[in-house]
């Protein structure tokens, strides 16, 4: 509804900034200022950037299912969740290790309302199934601040939430990323730190040593 999306009549890339897509009917991908690059896992494991020109890229009509994925430059994968409520319907309430069925509504921006601008918070909303009842927002993109964030909100809404496709690990020897950020060491008066003797030093010495740091990758992980 912001009346920023491209056309590939135009060819100019979709501002990819979270706001509510009214082509797709979710929150779009923000992509801004994360360094993330846009891409599509081909059926052979292997990726690929990104037709940003259009939306086509991604759907979660719950049909098609086509998340929005996207990579970092260390190779590591996210996938977008967009701001949404959920209802959850128990097969016996009386006892919920029975299970039941989990509904999902894609919220506007950071609002409670759905596609068609209905609160789905409200006791009397209707959804699609044409079943009456509240959904609730969930808290990963709820304002906390005011509550002392019980359940792990944030200080404000949101409209989604970048997560990390696959476990984090560090990527085989050949291919390790390694950090440029260097590190620092304090000894103390007898000069140990961490089993090393540095004898009669007391303060601080920087290490230019680079250590690897984890990834969110599919490969073979060590």
């Amino acid at each position: 509804m912001d009346g920023n999306e491209g056309t590939e009549d135009n060819k100019e890339d979709i501002i990819l900034d979270g706001s509510w897509s009214s082509a797709n009917k979710v929150n779009k991908p923000n992509l801004e200022n994360t360094g993330l690059k846009p891409v599509i896992i081909n059926s052979n494991g292997t990726t690929s950037t990104s037709n940003t020109t259009t939306e086509n890229w991604y759907n979660y009509d719950g049909v098609e299912n086509k998340w929005a994925n996207a990579q970092t430059a260390d190779g590591s994968m996210w996938v977008w969740i967009p701001r949404y409520a959920y209802k959850i319907t128990y097969n016996d309430l009386s006892d919920k290790s029975q299970g039941g069925t989990i509904d999902v509504v894609f919220l506007q921006g950071t609002s409670n309302l759905d596609k068609d601008g209905k609160d789905v918070t409200q006791e009397n909303y209707v959804d699609e199934k044409g079943v009456a009842g509240a959904y609730i927002v969930h808290p990963a993109f709820e304002d906390g601040s005011s509550t002392g964030y019980p359940n792990g909100e944030w200080d404000k809404n949101i409209e989604g939430i970048w997560v990390a496709k696959f476990e984090a690990g560090y990527q085989e020897a050949e291919i390790a990323v390694n950090s440029n950020v260097g590190y620092s060491v304090t000894y103390g008066y007898d000069g140990s730190a961490k089993g090393t003797i540095q004898n009669n030093y007391h303060g601080e010495i920087q290490q230019g040593t680079k250590i690897k740091y984890p990834t969110f990758t599919a490969s073979k992980q060590v």
